[in-house]
């Protein structure tokens, strides 16, 4: 990751390039996600393709799966498959017990 980074002209965001050791990965993603799923602006693609190509290409390496989005390939229109069961999503928990997120 590191290496990718120091090749690349920069950060995604203010808040990965002031922590990049906390942040930058998690920021990154969310970015590689909108451009694999083309859910973008057209600006904010173009401007995450020219700032980051060599994250996103190590993202692109890594062949995670996307599923639901059309059956885990990179899509142009998300797609959730028609026999897809939504689960209900449960609370959970930061390691030291604070309530993070509930249903």
């Amino acid at each position: 990751w590191e290496d990718a980074a120091a090749a690349d002209a920069g950060y995604v965001s203010y808040y990965a390039e002031e922590d990049p050791e906390a942040e930058d990965v998690s920021e990154s993603i969310t970015n590689w996600i909108g451009v694999a799923l083309r859910t973008l602006s057209e600006d904010n693609y173009k401007r995450t393709i020219q700032q980051i190509p060599n994250r996103l290409q190590l993202l692109d390496d890594q062949n995670f799966n996307l599923y639901p989005w059309n059956n885990g390939i990179n899509p142009t229109n998300y797609v959730v498959p028609k026999d897809y069961e939504w689960q209900e999503l449960k609370p959970f928990y930061y390691p030291y017990g604070k309530e993070f997120m509930t249903a």
